[in-house]
């Protein structure tokens, strides 16, 4: 009904309701970057909780298929730098993470959910505005006035999850929906995860007799 809505708004000329303050873009900050770091120097940066952002390969303009196998990261953990390199698999980060407490822009995309998630940015973008279209990382931080300069781009975005979140925490603090993200939402994050490694199994026989239900009601109408 999000569509609706918005024609409804529309017609009464009501402007849209800001669930979020916008507030104009700060100075952005300055961050350091130790490139062409390794999952075992995501095990050893310092600090209390760690954020991390993975990125799958990309395929070169104009092709199908990426050339290069390797996922970008950046590892950040509310010092003074950041970290930027690449894995095989992000499910190596997971691994250096431990049971260290860990921070993600949609968890999921880390292939494996860290067994100790204590946030998700993209989950708490939801709670605090469910009837958005969308929660990409940049430009949620852009609405809010959050900027970092950083030689490597996911680097950035590790730093961009770290003050996203502190933002956040206060916010769903206040609103009461605190509980609703640590007792609900993101244990769920773990069982999706694994619903999607799963699958699901279809029964092909019946859905070719479906199929030829089907068929053969439409031969009859169009005969009809």
């Amino acid at each position: 009904l999000r569509d609706p809505l918005r024609r409804l708004e529309e017609a009464l000329a009501v402007a849209e309701a800001e669930a979020i303050p916008r507030p104009e873009a700060a100075e952005a900050r300055t961050v350091p970057v130790k490139a062409n770091a390794t999952s075992a120097d995501v095990a050893r940066l310092q600090g209390d909780e760690l954020y991390l952002v993975a990125v799958a390969p990309e395929a070169p303009e104009g092709e199908l298929i990426p050339t290069s196998t390797s996922w970008r990261f950046g590892a950040y953990s509310g010092g003074g730098q950041a970290l930027a390199g690449e894995v095989d698999d992000p499910a190596e980060l997971v691994a250096a993470a431990g049971d260290r407490p860990v921070v993600a822009h949609d968890a999921k995309a880390l292939g494996e959910v860290p067994a100790n998630l204590v946030f998700d940015t993209e989950l708490a973008a939801y709670l605090l505005d469910p009837a958005r279209r969308g929660f990409p990382l940049d430009e949620l931080c852009e609405e809010r006035g959050l900027a970092v300069t950083a030689e490597d781009e996911n680097a950035a975005r590790a730093v961009l999850v770290h003050d996203l979140a502190a933002q956040q925490r206060g916010q769903l603090n206040e609103r009461g929906l605190t509980d609703l993200l640590n007792d609900i939402e993101l244990p769920l994050v773990h069982v999706l995860r694994e619903a999607e490694k799963a699958g699901i199994k279809l029964d092909t026989k019946l859905l070719e007799e479906a199929a030829g239900r089907i068929r053969t009601d439409a031969a009859q109408l169009e005969r009809e």
